[in-house]
């Protein structure tokens, strides 16, 4: 690309208006994990209070949690993109 003179404005096409995309990531991976968190809080109060198998409990309810967390990033960036607009 240094060769032929190409700008590297070509990389950032449709972005300079927008968020960047540091705080996506961050924003989807720190609900993430707050959805795992949360995962692994309800799978032991599941686990306690009731008779449910605790090797199937605690994979399922990480994993609801942790995709109900990356479905709250993913309209939560639509929001702030609307917003940028």
């Amino acid at each position: 690309m240094i060769e032929k003179g190409a700008d590297a404005s070509i990389f950032m096409k449709g972005r300079q208006n927008g968020i960047p995309s540091g705080r996506i990531i961050i924003l989807n991976l720190a609900l993430l994990l707050i959805g795992i968190g949360v995962g692994v809080f309800i799978a032991l109060l599941l686990s306690t209070y009731t008779s449910l198998n605790h090797d199937a409990i605690y994979p399922a309810t990480i994993f609801t949690m942790a995709g109900i967390g990356l479905f709250v990033g993913f309209y939560m960036t639509r929001n702030l993109e609307k917003a940028q607009n």
